[in-house]
């Protein structure tokens, strides 16, 4: 598990503070925003991306194939494609 493996301490602290982090300021941003998940993305289920889509207006998501959690790592040429095509609308 990531948590364990990359500074448990720093982990545990953010899902501790994100307990708390008031989501509907979300509902304030007017930009287009792109938001991505791996075909294999074991921390972000396609109902995140859903809930998210209710909050932000302007939202594209998409879901990559042969991609786990970290996109832009995994594809950074398909997220740039993604973000270029999204940026000419």
């Amino acid at each position: 598990m990531l948590g364990r493996d990359v500074r448990p301490g720093c982990f545990s602290a953010a899902a501790r503070a994100v307990a708390h982090y008031d989501f509907d300021q979300w509902r304030a941003i007017r930009c287009a925003v792109l938001a991505t998940r791996g075909e294999s993305d074991v921390f972000t289920p396609p109902s995140d991306l859903d809930r998210l889509a209710a909050t932000v207006l302007r939202l594209h998501t998409v879901t990559i194939s042969r991609c786990g959690h970290f996109a832009n790592l995994e594809q950074p040429e398909k997220v740039l494609r993604l973000l270029e095509d999204l940026w000419s609308q």
